[in-house]
């Protein structure tokens, strides 16, 4: 209020002034105004320069000596800059009263608008700050947590949404939740993909079900790759022929797909293939296809201590060698 006295003071000093120097008394009220205008949006742009300027100045360099991480990210993701754009609102909000005159309620109601937005943009530049600290943890690199970064931010645009709508058309928050109640129904018909999206992402973001980086196999979306982005409301995949696929998210919970994130923690993987072999050419290894495996360099190691050990097994048993069913006998399909 003192402001706005001191205000009032100052534009009828200006008035006066004009007046004296041979204007008109309308004009002279018209061009007061108008230099007031230009004094607060100057002053308002000024403020948020400076303001800006200090908090670089003077907030990075500090940030920058602390041995923590956290806050070099806040700085980097822009939290405390946007923090700068709430000065001009203060300076219009107080000297705007004056100033704009009869226009001054609608100039309030702008300012209030203004500073929601701002609000808004300082919560999404701080959750994707706790977003980048989180990923850079050992935790961080097994959950997606950027399908819940982007739920919170979606709930807090719905609640900066109703506060906008209630300042410009005058009515209480109450009443545009109540009539959201009744309009859930409509929403569901027209943004039925979009929820099941949302839905689809949390419950892939708390079963860990899919990972950035991680290998999947979906041939029903065409999808064979490395996994790149895991998004609210849809899944990117970066498949061998360099080509990038988009899967929605519920697809990943209604259709199969192949997770290969347990054949690499286990650093190995079972190979299946199918070898056809004649059992008519299945036969025991005689003295002379014994001398041909010895000439590979590779085999003769082998077959020498295998011979070693059939033998010795043999004499232990003292089984009758002369039938071919009784002791231990190489095989080529053994030996293979």
């Amino acid at each position: 209020m003192l402001k706005g006295m001191e205000t009032d003071k100052w534009l009828q000093m200006l008035q006066e002034t004009l007046v004296g120097w041979g204007s008109d008394e309308t004009v002279a009220v018209l061009a007061s105004h108008a230099i007031g205008v230009v004094s607060v949006v100057a002053l308002a742009i000024f403020a948020n320069w400076a303001v800006k300027a200090a908090l670089l100045r003077i907030i990075g360099p500090i940030v920058h000596r602390t041995p923590w991480k956290w806050d070099d990210v806040l700085l980097d993701h822009g939290v405390f800059t946007r923090l700068s754009h709430l000065a001009p609102a203060f300076v219009i909000k107080i000297f705007g009263s004056a100033v704009f005159g009869a226009y001054g309620g609608l100039v309030a109601g702008a300012v209030q608008v203004y500073v929601l937005v701002i609000l808004w943009m300082i919560f999404s530049a701080f959750l994707n700050a706790l977003q980048a600290i989180f990923e850079k943890t050992d935790e961080g690199a097994n959950v997606p947590v950027k399908g819940f970064v982007q739920a919170v931010k979606l709930v807090m645009f719905l609640i900066i949404g109703i506060l906008v709508m209630s300042v410009i058309f005058g009515r209480s928050p109450v009443y545009f939740l109540s009539g959201l109640g009744a309009a859930t129904a409509v929403m569901m018909l027209i943004f039925r993909d979009a929820l099941l999206g949302l839905v689809a992402g949390v419950m892939i973001s708390v079963n860990r079900m899919v990972r950035v980086g991680d290998w999947i196999d979906m041939p029903s979306n065409g999808a064979d790759g490395d996994v790149l982005d895991v998004s609210l409301t849809t899944v990117k995949v970066r498949n061998w022929d360099r080509t990038i696929t988009t899967i929605p998210s519920y697809d990943l919970i209604s259709k199969s797909f192949k997770n290969y994130h347990g054949m690499y923690e286990s650093k190995g993987r079972r190979i299946k293939r199918a070898l056809n072999i004649d059992m008519q050419t299945i036969r025991f290894v005689d003295e002379e296809l014994l001398e041909h495996f010895k000439k590979v360099r590779r085999l003769r190691p082998y077959l020498e201590s295998k011979v070693k050990e059939i033998e010795e097994a043999n004499a232990e048993t003292g089984l009758d060698l002369d039938s071919l069913c009784n002791g231990r006998r190489l095989t080529n399909i053994g030996t293979f």
